[in-house]
């Protein structure tokens, strides 16, 4: 909670508590600790970050006018895209780790993580960063809906 008001990493901070969850649910099932439950803990934890900081770009003047030291208030919105990316990025490779789940899943992550990527990169042409931190923050919330969604149809 102190990381909110007092630095730019409180969306990294965050994260890691957003994204424990399916590591409690699968120690709470099976009694230990899986790599596919680190997996959906690595996808959590890199999702996160696109996702907010689209977020606070979208109310970066909200945020502004509360004091609190988001990214795109302190750094701006260059910096913010950037972050954005390599998180994206990095998600990506994380998220076909899965492959075990099959080639449907594969594909569909693929195409999944391609598309939030090349969105993303599309943002360092486009002129309207809200926009475009809107589309970023929509597509945030298909992709992880589709993916987890997916996990579970694959295995049915």
């Amino acid at each position: 909670m102190w990381t909110k008001r007092t630095t730019t990493l409180n969306t990294i901070v965050g994260s890691f508590s957003g994204a424990v969850p399916p590591l409690i649910g699968w120690a709470a099932v099976d009694g230990g600790l899986h790599s596919y439950a680190w997996l959906l803990f690595f996808i959590m934890f890199f999702w996160q970050p696109p996702h907010f900081l689209a977020l606070a770009m979208k109310r970066v003047e909200e945020y502004r006018a509360a004091g609190i030291p988001m990214l795109p208030v302190v750094a701006g919105f260059a910096m913010t895209k950037r972050q954005i990316v390599v998180y994206v990025a990095a998600l990506l490779p994380v998220s076909l780790m899965l492959y075990p789940f099959g080639i449907v899943y594969t594909i569909v992550a693929s195409a999944l993580g391609l598309g939030w990527l090349l969105l993303g990169l599309a943002g360092f042409k486009m002129k309207d960063d809200i926009k475009w931190a809107r589309y970023m923050f929509v597509y945030s919330l298909n992709y992880l809906t589709i993916l987890f969604v997916l996990m579970v149809v694959v295995h049915i």
